[in-house]
């Protein structure tokens, strides 16, 4: 039985592995999608760095920048900035192809974690519905056994040899 188990296990592998390569190419995808639509654009700080709790090793705050998007319109946000940041100091901040503000593109490390923690996790639940699986037979073993124990003794009890 735990045989059993064990080769199911190992027959996950190239499932995982498929699942992983699948969520890989599909990352890389976004990735050169996003470095297509994304740009860095220079912003502007209008407001003060927002003051930041010291934290050793905390090197950036957040404040209120502006910048010039499509259509020449003018868009605000709040950023995260260096510390040493001052108001009219220029920061770089990554934009849509409409100016909108976003996330930096993915990059294809990034892409590659998440493809190997798509693998893992199909791995660890592939490994987890056989336990479950190993644990509910034993378990209904353990009762058939105990009834035929059980069932064993009551004959005994009455006399007769089994």
């Amino acid at each position: 039985m735990l045989l059993s188990a064990v080769l199911l296990c190992v027959a996950a592998l190239p499932v995982a592995g498929v699942v992983g390569a699948e969520v890989r190419d599909r990352s890389l995808a976004e990735a050169r999608s996003q470095a297509i639509d994304r740009k860095l654009v220079t912003a502007t700080l209008v407001g003060d760095p927002v003051p930041a709790t010291p934290m050793p090793g905390k090197t950036s705050t957040t404040a209120e920048v502006v910048w010039v998007g499509s259509n020449s319109r003018e868009l605000r946000a709040t950023v995260p900035v260096p510390l040493t940041a001052l108001r009219g100091s220029d920061v770089t901040v990554w934009t849509t192809t409409d100016g909108d503000l976003s996330d930096p593109p993915l990059t294809s490390s990034q892409a590659g974690a998440r493809a190997g923690i798509a693998a893992i996790t199909v791995l660890l639940a592939a490994m987890t519905m056989v336990w479950v699986a190993l644990l509910g037979v034993r378990c209904g073993l353990g009762r058939s056994r105990g009834r035929a124990w059980e069932a064993a003794w009551r004959r005994y009890d009455l006399g007769y040899e089994a």
